[in-house]
């Protein structure tokens, strides 16, 4: 591995310069907010297509944003070495019942 020597830039050349008609973050992130209510209207699109694949994958995405994703269930050994999974109830699925 090599070794820093003193008084040297481990960089010379610095951070690259962005060119000049670079956005910001802050225009960047503005320029995406901008965008949001034609995304949702194209997912609100699909949610009503005929296809059942379109229109599910939809509603799992705006689900998603809203809810967060379902963690999976994951394998768990027992005390006598066999695996079991652990069963997992969405948090939508209990808000539901309770209601």
């Amino acid at each position: 591995m090599a070794k820093f020597v003193k008084g040297q830039s481990g960089n010379p050349g610095g951070r690259p310069k962005l060119p000049p008609n670079a956005m910001s973050r802050a225009e960047a992130l503005a320029f995406i907010a901008s965008c949001v209510p034609e995304a949702l209207e194209r997912m609100r699109q699909h949610m009503q297509s005929a296809d059942d694949k379109v229109s599910m994958r939809a509603c799992e995405l705006i689900l998603e944003r809203h809810l967060g994703k379902v963690a999976e269930a994951q394998p768990v050994a027992n005390d006598e070495g066999k695996v079991d999974t652990v069963d997992f109830i969405p948090a939508v699925v209990t808000h539901t019942a309770a209601e």
